[in-house]
């Protein structure tokens, strides 16, 4: 099964958008948990209106930010080993390639794990938004890379991000965390995606061609647009972080 975790703070002006590209979808065997940060907008009263017996909204009493958003949801969600976690901010939406109707992201994803057995994990494509032909960084990592520390290459591994549970239990909540014990802010899903794609190894990773997601940058609260310097600094901090290793078995 597919289980759906949305995360976000500000995102009144996108959230109808991500929730109906996740009730819409062609593929009906899902789980959505939606976890918001209280920013005082509506993005949450928007949110629970959508709400339904496969997609449950939750409210935090204050800001947690994304990761602990994350864990928070993967509790809620209650998944198996197998089951197959989807990662979608609360401000972009899925986008299925030539598809009008915007429903398949999720069965191309369901397709190559059908495909596969062994697949542990997925990354890609998007397109921008508002500027749908702007650069993405949407390409495959490289035997070379793997093999000579994937962190010291450019990064590739973004959405649709989707892993199996038994991949993602494995990651140590510490390496999470900044020097101070605190959650990392930006540059977060680095921080647990690189755990997963270096215990999984390339020939169990499948980058995903199809454009399947909209990534949203028009959005003034991105962390590009409000913690430039701060996300830099952090992802040259992941990256020097040690690797994990390569797991046979899970």
């Amino acid at each position: 099964m597919l289980k759906i975790m949305v995360v976000g703070g500000p995102a009144e002006d996108y959230i109808v958008r991500c929730l109906t590209s996740i009730i819409n979808q062609s593929v009906l065997d899902w789980d959505a948990q939606v976890v918001l940060d209280p920013v005082n907008d509506k993005t949450y009263e928007i949110a629970k209106a959508y709400e339904r017996p496969n997609l449950k909204v939750l409210l935090n009493d204050k800001q947690e930010y994304a990761l602990p958003n994350l864990l928070k949801a993967s509790e809620l969600l209650n998944p198996s080993d197998d089951d197959i976690l989807v990662t979608v901010d609360a401000d972009d939406w899925l986008f299925s390639y030539d598809t009008p109707s915007h429903k398949d992201s999720l069965s191309i994803v369901k397709s190559y794990y059908d495909r596969n057995p062994e697949l542990l994990l997925t990354h890609g494509s998007w397109r921008s938004f508002p500027n749908a032909g702007a650069n993405t960084n949407n390409a495959p990592y490289t035997r070379h890379e793997f093999d000579n520390n994937l962190r010291k290459f450019a990064w590739r591994a973004s959405h649709l991000r989707t892993f199996k549970y038994k991949v993602w239990k494995h990651i140590n909540v510490e390496d999470l965390k900044d020097a101070d014990g605190k959650f990392f802010r930006s540059a977060w899903d680095l921080a647990f995606v690189f755990p997963m794609l270096e215990m999984a190894g390339l020939d169990r990773i499948q980058f995903i061609r199809e454009p399947i997601y909209t990534y949203n940058q028009e959005t003034p609260f991105s962390d590009t647009r409000m913690r430039l310097q701060e996300q830099m600094y952090y992802t040259d901090y992941i990256a020097a972080m040690p690797q994990y290793k390569y797991r046979e078995n899970f």
